[in-house]
């Protein structure tokens, strides 16, 4: 997903649909470098590089814990939740508050691919991901798209307090930040874990090794 999300991003600074290109491009590359921070810090088991969200993350992928859509719901909260909000208050300097109009541009351009990237993901990965619902814990029936879009206001939000806060304020706004996206990523787990022993990841895994090479 966030390969597909990126190249529509690429094609929307080609076409010049931001009022600024080179910056949206340096922050999203600001912002990948958490995404692959933490994965670099999970593959060589330097836990204390991996935030608590990405923890649990990888931690139920290795453990093929939770359905497609819960393995997709973490990525997505450690990478909006925690990281965002971090690249927001790193890269947003001045005294802007409300959200940038190229970050909202952004979120658009992630949201409308969200149907069909998940439809690609349901056709290459797991058929059952085209039936999957969001949880009714994290938003009632949004879809992931608009769940998308709610979580990098959120993250917008606290990036900007984040940014604006000293001291001993500072420290507790991040704190703050990766409390809720950890929280967040136990109730995902929560809400779409295989049931023991009745339920588990053999179809989707037998599907992925049946489709490996199409």
């Amino acid at each position: 997903m966030y390969l597909r999300t990126t190249e529509a991003l690429r094609s929307a600074v080609l076409a010049h649909r931001f009022r600024n290109g080179p910056a949206i491009v340096h922050f999203a590359a600001w912002f990948a470098r958490y995404h692959f921070r933490a994965e670099d810090g999970w593959t060589a088991r330097r836990l204390g590089e991996v935030p608590g969200a990405w923890q649990v993350a990888y931690e139920a992928e290795s453990a093929r814990r939770v359905r497609s859509m819960g393995d997709l719901l973490l990525g997505m909260n450690a990478h909006i939740s925690r990281d965002l909000a971090f690249t927001v208050a790193e890269v947003e300097h001045g005294r802007r508050t409300a959200v940038d109009p190229d970050f909202k541009l952004f979120t658009d351009v992630i949201e409308s691919k969200s149907v069909p990237v998940i439809a690609e993901l349901a056709r290459r990965f797991d058929p059952a991901l085209a039936f999957a619902t969001v949880p009714l814990t994290l938003g009632g029936t949004r879809t992931v798209g608009q769940l998308i879009g709610v979580w990098r206001t959120e993250a917008w939000q606290n990036g900007i307090a984040l940014r604006d806060a000293r001291g001993a304020a500072r420290a507790a706004v991040a704190q703050r930040i990766e409390n809720v996206a950890r929280l967040r990523a136990d109730a995902i787990v929560a809400a779409t874990a295989y049931l023991p022993v009745v339920q588990s990841s053999s179809s989707r895994d037998a599907y992925c090794r049946a489709h490996r090479g199409s």
